[in-house]
């Protein structure tokens, strides 16, 4: 059974596959791209940030431009970073 990362379910390399470190970091981007979209959604404010995340989920984030906060949810609440 292969053995997945917890947010975005990417597979880790098996034990039975060749070793191939170029190949390994190669899926391990294509699962990251697939998993992440276009990548942190930008919100104006908490009520965009409330309507694009009506039930958001721990790893969800988003970068908000009125505070210029980085917000990550922890399955409980918002947190934040602040690169003002």
């Amino acid at each position: 059974m292969t053995e997945l990362t917890p947010v975005y379910n990417i597979p880790y390399p098996s034990e039975s596959d060749p070793w191939d470190i170029t190949m390994a970091f190669q899926n391990m981007a294509v699962g990251v791209d697939s998993a992440i979209g276009t990548g942190i959604k930008t919100v104006a404010n908490d009520a965009a940030r409330t309507a694009l995340f009506p039930t958001p989920s721990a790893g969800d984030m988003c970068f908000q431009i009125d505070n210029s906060r980085l917000y990550i949810h922890n399955g409980t609440a918002w947190k934040y970073s602040s690169f003002a």
